[in-house]
């Protein structure tokens, strides 16, 4: 066989096919060895023979020349004769041949004759130039440590480590624009088999994956083993692309997902939803690198990242969980606890917050990150959570008399504890009324009491909530407002008005019960007896307050004929509770909220 260099191989495809299929020629234009040419001897140690002692007439045969490439020049001999007389007798000349042979070694790295077998071999297995291959185009050419064969509808390519295997169609055509044995991929080591609809064929550095819909793709290192590992294409399709790089690693797109590769997470897939939500987020540049498979759990699935998590089930979606709240969500046992996230992570009120189906996680700089569950959530949702005067969770929620109580900044709530007032008093500081007191009031914070106690809710659930009154007022207002927790008298919200800046139309929109606010006498004028820590207002929406020429804060309650839930009047327990104990009702005069102490 004649061997055509590598700069030979770059030849086109049009002229391999001119050059026919017939074998490849000399430079002569012969075919091989004359017949009848007489071959040359070789020496042992030598280039040049040493003649022996005795000349002998080499045999008359015909030796067929060995091929040597393209690249040794033929073999040069030269004859000489001489005549050896003996005494008294003539003898016949004997002819002593002797050979000079000089050799020029093939350049390195050019291969040997010692993939022209294994080449014929596959060929011919292959149906030869009947088969699928087709007839031979030209001659051997060389690559790396082997050679390939062009055909006219394929390659056999051969190395000693490899053996000798076929390219053909879409996987060929990929092979050769990827360098072919030259480049990444490397020598065959199989043939094209058949999987999942299409194909794929096995390389030194990688696979070829192709099927109809997708063309032919390689998967390489770290992303083919992982391929490789959960079943190829059965498991995630086929390729659509090579290998990208992305955000110092490399991601590869399967018709049923992708594969994200990087040093220091190894390369994992991500499918279905949870691929759709990572995609959304930009992938890796958001939530960093996958570092495990979605796994199953609690009906659905969870996937790990180096910047979180994506959670997913069939009634939620995928949704990622970050930073502080991803920490506390793992904390409680993930969706165990919480159930499977419903949105995204959100800004509100410089902290963040995120909804899970059976719960909320409110973070902050100042508190961290907690949980709110079950009624609490509701009350404190209802109230607008941290936009309130609640502001964010200072702790997760806790058993207490039988319920739960949780605390915030701005107070405490509690759901399904025992029907007990359990006041707690406090001392009042400048900054526990920083919107309702200032210097000049009547009264000072050192001569109010903070009082936190539990109140009936419009929900028929226990509340927590917090009046400041008059020292001296303390012990009265809880045995009143313990009167009004076991007659049930509904309540919606009680916190001190600093939460609504002070403001007293904003908090009796809010419906809100409260005591001291040092200010005016809204819609009229002078000071509010509410300045001196000795009044109360009792449920302000269904029970409105004329002045000034209108109603505050509606006429939604004006009609006292048409009773419903909260309304006070003079046989409510509540009411008689208040006079009781030394307070008068307002009801006589239009403030049907009001009640204040006159001894």
């Amino acid at each position: 066989m004649t061997w055509r260099t590598a700069a030979a191989a770059s030849l086109s495809a049009s002229v391999l096919l001119a050059l026919g299929a017939t074998g490849a020629q000399a430079d002569d234009g012969s075919t091989g060895t004359p017949t009848g040419a007489t071959g040359a001897t070789a020496p042992a140690a030598s280039t040049t023979p040493v003649p022996s002692s005795t000349s002998t007439p080499a045999p008359s045969t015909t030796t067929r020349t060995p091929r040597t490439p393209r690249t040794t020049p033929a073999t040069s001999s030269s004859t000489s004769t001489s005549s050896t007389p003996s005494a008294g007798t003539t003898t016949p000349a004997t002819t002593t041949t002797t050979t000079t042979t000089t050799t020029t070694p093939a350049k390195q790295g050019a291969p040997t004759d010692a993939g022209d077998a294994p080449i014929e071999a596959r060929w011919q297995a292959l149906g030869g130039a009947a088969g699928v291959l087709g007839a031979k185009v030209g001659t051997g050419v060389e690559v790396g440590a082997g050679q390939y064969q062009q055909y006219a509808n394929g390659r056999i390519w051969w190395s000693a480590a490899t053996g000798a295997w076929e390219t053909l169609g879409t996987t060929a055509a990929r092979y050769l624009a990827l360098g072919g044995a030259a480049g990444t991929l490397g020598f065959p080591r199989s043939a094209a088999q058949p999987i999942a609809g299409g194909t794929w064929q096995w390389f030194t550095g990688g696979t070829i994956w192709a099927s109809a819909a997708t063309g032919a793709w390689e998967t390489t290192g770290a992303t083919n083993a992982r391929y490789l590992a959960i079943s190829g294409p059965w498991a995630l399709g086929f390729p659509k692309s090579s290998v990208q790089p992305i955000a110092g690693g490399t991601w590869q797109w399967f018709t049923g997902g992708n594969i994200w590769a990087s040093a220091t997470t190894g390369a994992w897939e991500t499918k279905g939803t949870t691929n759709a939500r990572y995609l959304a987020l930009s992938g890796p540049w958001a939530l960093g690198f996958p570092r495990s498979a979605a796994q199953p759990i609690a009906g659905g699935t969870w996937q790990w990242f180096t910047g979180g998590n994506i959670w997913a089930s069939a009634a939620t979606g995928a949704w990622e969980t970050t930073g502080a709240t991803n920490a506390r969500y793992l904390a409680l046992s993930g969706p165990w606890k919480l159930g499977f996230p419903t949105r995204a992570n959100a800004v509100i009120a410089a902290g963040r917050w995120q909804w899970f189906s059976a719960g909320v996680i409110w973070w902050s700089p100042a508190t961290g990150a907690w949980e709110t569950t079950g009624a609490i959530k509701t009350q404190y949702t209802a109230q607008s959570g941290p936009l309130s005067w609640y502001g964010f969770p200072t702790g997760a929620p806790r058993s207490y008399y039988g319920g739960v109580r949780q605390d915030f900044v701005g107070g405490s709530l509690l759901a399904g504890v025992q029907a007990v007032l359990d006041p707690v008093r406090s001392p009042v500081t400048a900054r526990d009324v920083w919107a309702t007191w200032r210097p000049g009031c009547p009264v000072g914070p050192e001569s109010l009491t903070l009082i936190r106690l539990n109140f009936w809710g419009f929900d028929n659930q226990v509340h927590r909530g917090e009046i400041i009154v008059r020292s001296d007022l303390a012990p009265r207002v809880e045995s009143i407002f313990g009167s009004a927790l076991a007659e049930r008298q509904p309540i919606r919200s009680m916190w001190r008005v600093d939460y609504y800046g002070g403001s007293d139309p904003a908090a009796m929109a809010a419906d809100n019960t409260s005591g001291f606010n040092c200010r005016q006498v809204t819609g009229g004028s002078g000071l509010s007896p509410h300045s001196y820590g000795i009044a109360i207002d009792i449920d302000t929406l269904e029970n409105p307050y004329y002045a000034g020429g209108r109603w505050w804060p509606t006429t939604q309650y004006v009609n006292r004929a048409d009773l419903r839930w909260g309304m006070l009047y003079s046989w409510s327990r509540t009411t008689q509770a208040f006079v009781a104990n030394g307070y008068e009702w307002g009801g006589s005069y239009l403030d049907y909220q009001h009640f204040e102490f006159v001894g």
